[in-house]
């Protein structure tokens, strides 16, 4: 059996993208590297012959992600990444309600009611 070369895919769409992959052939082992910019984007991987947490050690590196599959894939069998751009969500502030002013309201109310 002779080491196969790595392969390259390079694929991503603005907000969310999937990118499954399939095996025409069996596979003993493999591992899967994402390089992707972690303040930008949240990357997943799933698998089609198991549990990405069971059957596969996820390792960080300088520029993303390392999975080792610890589990052989037969052909037919994959993984899909998934990859989400981050979001900057903040909460919405909240407004600092004036004790005086609302006082001010409920006097000007009864003065005008």
């Amino acid at each position: 059996m002779s080491d196969c070369p790595p392969s390259s895919i390079v694929a991503w769409e603005a907000d969310d993208s999937s990118i499954p992959f399939f095996s025409f052939y069996p596979v003993l082992s493999a591992q899967l590297i994402v390089n992707y910019s972690k303040d930008k984007l949240d990357v997943f991987v799933d698998l089609s012959f198991g549990d990405i947490e069971l059957d596969a050690t996820k390792e960080m590196t300088d520029t993303g992600l390392k999975w080792t599959f610890n589990k052989p894939m037969l052909p037919g069998q994959g993984f899909s990444v998934r990859i989400y751009e981050k979001k900057n969500v903040k909460p919405p502030k909240q407004k600092r309600k004036d004790r005086r002013s609302i006082e001010n309201k409920l006097h000007d109310q009864r003065l005008i009611g």
